[in-house]
């Protein structure tokens, strides 16, 4: 699973749009609260005008006049309502939708993105203060109605008891219709109340069950408290530990006005999917924790799901959530779904882990799960399967910048990426008969038109971008390799390669022809990228700034420098080490310094400085200075321990 990632300005930037639209709507519910709460106090002021003028003259009554009062009050019910609505749709929406897609990511940048998102939690958190405080005071200012009609009631029946009939019915109905007006918004604020416990910290999609016989990678010497206080994790690459918490919006509000907190939090597994076998039940740990009111959460740390009987059979095919159950005082018992997950017995395959990317990225589950709360609260089952059901990601066809965006978010790219699967199969795999037979592809063939922009979700599973070794008969035979294969690959090579990576000396996605016109400002550098035409290949791009070509073009003769593309492998294994290949940082920095040392250069793209100290350390290789033939070329015999895959014709065919 891909477990490295890292923050572009690109999604700070989408983030600080969402702060900005939130914002904008804050300040617009602020404004709209403060004219419905006068409105309404307004109103409440007429009907007790109306019932001081009913004891003074039992006859003299407006009806027209309180019609159109009721009429009013009506009306401001609806646009509260709105304003409910507003929160819970729009504001929260809009964070719980960033939320699910930032949570594709490794767990490290998911805690990044949190802490980024828990700043416009803060305003979030100030506009249900003031929103429940109005509800609040209208619900006050409603009982003192009530209380002023009660006395006008017993006033006029005891003081003129012969002419009383129509305004004691008059208040009576008001009377009804007020304590109906003061129960609605006790109800507005409960749902308000329930709409504001949120789950702060997603699970991930992809969770490894633990077994009882795994061995437990947590320190011995740190006791295991659950005390609320988030911890920085101690397992920096776990396949079974993960954080989740929970946070009570408008905190401080609920605690001084109607003393509610939570308690009795706990948690469960819950099959979202239907399962054709029967299913065998999971258990989560810790599945209990406390409520922490000074920071408002409810932090379940070093969760993991444990499966104690035998491992069940397609299980990574089904869906769970974690069902969060808690007390909020006379509000009662309320339940809180996460966002869907899949459960596996090991490390996940590429297919699972890119549908699960697709569906966090891509489908609309947030609101999907809203859906689903809901329901609960009614007493009504689950129907998210037949949700699920229905929903082919396969065949969506999504905005070039939503791929864009979630491709960043899994993993640091650029549109490189997307350029990537907009194409057809490159030119030398179609020079070799080879055909794609994703959605896209198949349009394009077929003769049909295919929307500029879009992207088939397809064609990050399907599209054909490069070829691989595979073993056949004892021989390793070259096949076709997908987009997500390849991009998987990718993001396990950056995960060894952690430090050059989170640096910026690995360029990563840019193709030859673009390394060679970055180079042309910039000779004397190694600029590191990684290779598209073949699965789990680098290419160190070289000009070194003394070889240079003759080149005929249109307006005769040019003198161009000489780009060499030096390929390096990832090997999968130590066992599978060879000269030219590295399986951790180590081998792969002692490659970058051999190539620095046999062309004399001593940076890498763009201005990254290499340790002199390790190339002096390095010992020179014996060069054989056969003529450059591509197809016969050996890479241990040039650099003794490097490949060297040169093209020196700039204008050359494309190769990555």
């Amino acid at each position: 699973m891909m477990e490295i990632c890292s923050s572009t300005d690109n999604q700070l930037n989408n983030l600080n749009k969402l702060f900005e639209e939130i914002d904008n709507v804050i300040r617009f519910i602020f404004i709209e609260t403060q004219r419905l709460e006068a409105c309404v106090k307004g109103c409440f002021d007429q009907i007790q005008q109306i019932g001081h003028h009913l004891v003074q003259s039992p006859h003299i009554f407006d009806e027209s006049q309180y019609n159109q009062i009721c009429l009013h009050l009506e009306s401001y019910k609806n646009q509260f309502i709105a304003i409910n609505d507003e929160l819970k749709n729009n504001i929260l929406m809009k964070w719980k939708i960033r939320q699910q897609e930032f949570s594709v990511g490794c767990i490290n940048e998911n805690d990044v993105y949190n802490q980024k998102l828990s700043e416009s939690l803060k305003s979030i958190d100030g506009s249900i203060f003031q929103f429940a405080s109005a509800l609040n005071r209208i619900y006050s200012s409603a009982y003192f109605v009530l209380t002023s009609l009660g006395g006008y009631r017993t006033n006029i029946a005891t003081n003129n008891p012969e002419n009383s009939n129509m305004a004691i019915d008059i208040f009576n109905n008001t009377h009804v219709a007020i304590e109906a007006y003061r129960n609605f918004f006790m109800e507005l604020t409960r749902d308000l109340c329930i709409s504001s416990i949120i789950i702060y910290k997603q699970p991930p999609a992809i969770i490894t069950m633990f077994e009882q016989r795994a061995p437990s990678t947590k320190s011995k010497d740190k006791p295991n408290k659950n005390d609320g206080e988030l911890k920085k994790s101690i397992r920096p690459r776990s396949r079974f530990w993960f954080d989740t918490e929970i946070c009570l919006l408008g905190a401080q509000f609920w605690a001084q006005n109607y003393g509610i907190t939570l308690s009795d939090i706990t948690c469960e597994v819950l099959l979202l999917t239907e399962s054709k076998v029967e299913e065998q039940k999971f258990t989560i740990q810790p599945n209990k924790v406390d409520f922490d009111p000074v920071k408002s959460t409810a932090s379940f740390i070093d969760m993991r799901i444990v499966k104690a009987e035998k491992r069940p059979h397609g299980v990574k095919k089904r869906r769970y959530a974690i069902l969060y159950e808690m007390q909020a005082s006379f509000f009662g018992r309320i339940r809180k779904l996460s966002l869907p997950f899949a459960i596996t017995s090991g490390e996940p395959d590429i297919k699972t882990d890119t549908l699960l990317f697709m569906e966090r990225s891509f489908a609309n589950l947030s609101a999907q799960i809203g859906k689903e709360e809901a329901r609960m609260i009614q007493g009504q089952t689950l129907t998210f399967d037949e949700y699920y059901n229905s929903l082919d990601l396969k065949l969506m066809s999504i905005d070039n910048d939503r791929v864009i965006n979630g491709l960043e978010l899994k993993f640091r790219a650029k549109k490189h990426l997307a350029h990537m699967l907009e194409q057809p199969i490159p030119k030398h795999l179609a020079e070799k008969g080879r055909e794609c037979k994703c959605r896209q592809c198949q349009l394009k063939k077929d003769g049909h038109a295919v929307v500029f922009g879009k992207i088939f979700l397809s064609s990050i599973m399907d599209h054909i971008v490069c070829m691989k070794f595979v073993p056949h008969e004892g021989k390793l035979a070259l096949e076709d390799s997908t987009f997500n294969e390849w991009f998987y690959k990718v993001a396990e090579i950056a995960g060894i390669l952690k430090n050059y990576w989170n640096s910026g000396e690995i360029l990563g996605f840019c193709d030859q022809q673009l390394a060679e016109l970055l180079l042309v400002d910039k000779p004397d550098r190694i600029l590191i990228r990684f290779a598209d035409t073949m699965l789990g290949q680098l290419r160190l791009s070289i000009r070194d700034g003394k070889n240079v070509q003759t080149k005929s073009t249109a307006y005769g003769e040019s003198v161009l420098p000489r780009v060499r593309h030096v390929t390096i492998k990832y090997a999968e294994t130590p066992n599978s080490i060879e000269h030219d290949s590295f399986n951790d940082e180590k081998q792969f920095s002692k490659l970058i310094t051999t190539v620095a040392k046999k062309y004399n250069i001593y940076y890498i793209y763009p201005e990254f400085k290499i340790d002199p100290m390790s190339l002096l350390e390095e010992k020179t290789s014996d060069v054989d200075e056969t003529e450059y033939n591509k197809n016969t070329y050996s890479l241990a015999k040039r650099l003794g321990n490097l490949l060297i895959d040169e093209r020196f014709d700039v204008g050359g065919p494309h190769s990555a």
